[in-house]
């Protein structure tokens, strides 16, 4: 977990909602990714870039040639997995293989190609296996059952920060403008080919073979949080924006009033959530935001809470609070808004 400093003030601590040097890192870590897979690359996917726990080998299936499935069978097990989108899984019905859902990894029952292809091992085989998995073209008999190939079913209507090897796959070649279908392997251990890589040596199998290196965890660096409400609202203190989302498990409102856009030190209030209209009633021609949180047993322990999330990259509250546009917020402390929520 990485902390954000924030500098004391005379009325509060200040939020800085600035992507910090971490954050900037993944975004472009994503970037040179997309762009690698946009020119018919190949990169290479871990769940944590810092220390990963594992390297999976991806292209995008639909332009996958001899050469990029060679080297990802030649560097892994062989095993080789195309990711597609739950819904794309359905319309080909390609149904997942008895006893998956117990490994966690959503793999359907392994293909081939119907037409075009030897046996169907070859790197040449699976590679036309993929790209007609990519293709909107194929349909259920364009493929024969079992073969070489193992379809992964994606979930993309997770949130990113939920998202497993197969749906971060995916985003990375939507992201490169590319159709949804990418072959994935996982890479073997450098120096003990008979386990799976892990910290130092996708460091070096990526360094070595000049593979950009991305993260699962920095598809959500920077992303527009879900939410179940977002609609303008007119008070008479002016123009409100008000938002409803889900914070792991907690469930908050966010109203913003007036325009923060760009400015800084903007005033951060926690009121009760059944509270925060009338609150935003109270005070005239100040753009700030109110934060709604149910009431507590504990207030000073919710309230610490709330402000130590603030603090911490990645976190879904500091996301949604930064898509308002403001580049740093004042939280003040204000007794009776607390008594007010309990």
């Amino acid at each position: 977990m990485t902390m954000v400093h924030e500098p004391e003030t005379t009325t509060g601590t200040l939020v800085d909602l600035a992507l910090s040097r971490d954050e900037t890192a993944a975004l472009e870590r994503v970037c040179a990714a997309a762009a690698e897979l946009a020119c018919g690359g190949t990169v290479l996917m871990c769940d944590d870039a810092e220390q990963p726990g594992r390297g999976e080998i991806l292209f995008a299936a639909a332009g996958a040639d001899v050469h990029a499935t060679a080297f990802a069978v030649r560097h892994t097990s062989g095993f080789l997995h195309v990711a597609l989108p739950a819904s794309r899984c359905d319309e080909l019905e390609l149904v997942p293989q008895r006893g998956a859902d117990r490994t966690g990894i959503a793999q359907c029952v392994t293909v081939d190609a119907n037409d075009g292809i030897g046996t169907g091992i070859s790197a040449a085989d699976r590679a036309v296996t993929a790209r007609l998995l990519a293709s909107d073209a194929a349909l259920e008999d364009s493929f024969t059952r079992p073969g070489h190939v193992v379809p992964l079913r994606a979930e993309l209507d997770l949130p990113l920060r939920a998202y497993g090897y197969a749906e971060a796959g995916l985003h990375l070649v939507r992201a490169a403008g590319l159709a949804a279908a990418a072959v994935m392997g996982t890479v073997v251990g450098i120096a003990d080919p008979t386990s799976m890589a892990a910290g130092e040596e996708v460091h070096a199998f990526a360094a070595e073979h000049r593979l950009p290196l991305v993260a699962i965890r920095d598809l959500a660096v920077g992303a527009t949080p879900a939410t179940s409400v977002d609609l303008p609202l007119q008070l008479p203190t002016g123009r409100t924006r008000l938002m409803s989302f889900d914070a792991v498990g907690e469930e908050y409102l966010c109203l913003v009033v007036g325009d923060v856009t760009d400015r800084a030190e903007v005033p951060l209030h926690i009121v009760a959530a059944d509270r925060i209209v009338l609150e935003a009633s109270m005070q005239y021609g100040v753009p700030r935001i109110l934060l709604g949180v149910r009431a507590a047993s504990n207030p000073v322990d919710q309230r610490a809470l709330i402000f130590a999330r603030l603090r911490e990259e990645h976190d879904p509250l500091r996301e949604v609070l930064r898509s308002t546009g403001a580049r740093s917020l004042r939280r003040t402390f204000d007794p009776d808004s607390w008594s007010r929520c309990n």
